[in-house]
């Protein structure tokens, strides 16, 4: 006896779920970050400034590089850092734990839009930083570690930024909470080589 076949063709959901993936990769093919097609955000430039409620946030330069670039240590097992140089300045009068979350990439088959950095680093010492104090703009790398093989010069390479926003009347923090990262501005462009060691 043969089974009896379903007269509905391809459930709703199946639709649907199609239609996601959809978006989700048109997103991710075109520097989306998050739920936020590109369209829907502003496009800068290097060196242009997004100023938000809690910071000012300048993409400097995009460069990759097997040479720590405040230590000298070099990487010798066939990696670079994907090195992205940021002017950040805390607008408001506290310090804030936001600095980390400001700027995520995405570069196509390396490195994904939800992928964080590796470090989060302050260029004159060097050090992890985890606050950035109001009202002195600071010098920051955001860093990847990449396998070499697989970025060259002139690879595009996504910025999102990101900034938070306040919740009024939270039932837990009060007046003190924040959302989580939002996608608010973008950059296009490609990568630039920085300093190659000669490995040892």
């Amino acid at each position: 006896m043969r089974a009896a076949r379903s007269e509905r063709g391809v459930p709703w959901w199946l639709w649907t779920a199609a239609a996601v993936l959809a978006v989700a990769a048109l997103v991710a093919g075109l520097g989306g970050f998050g739920d936020r097609v590109p369209s829907e955000v502003p496009v800068l430039e290097l060196g242009e400034a997004w100023t938000g409620g809690e910071l000012r946030t300048t993409v400097n330069w995009v460069s990759f590089t097997n040479v720590d670039p405040v230590s000298g240590y070099v990487l010798t097992d066939g990696e670079v850092f994907i090195l992205v140089d940021v002017t950040l300045e805390n607008l408001t009068d506290r310090p804030t734990i936001f600095g980390r979350d400001a700027v995520l990439i995405e570069v196509p088959d390396v490195v994904t839009a939800e992928t964080s950095p590796d470090a989060f680093l302050e260029q004159r010492t060097g050090d992890g930083l985890l606050f950035v104090q109001p009202g002195v703009p600071v010098d920051v790398y955001f860093r990847w570690q990449v396998p070499a093989a697989s970025v060259a010069v002139d690879d595009t390479i996504y910025l999102g930024i990101f900034e938070r926003f306040p919740v009024a009347d939270d039932p837990v923090f009060g007046d003190t909470a924040y959302t989580g990262p939002r996608f608010v501005a973008r950059i296009e462009t490609v990568l630039h080589r920085g300093e190659i060691a000669v490995e040892p």
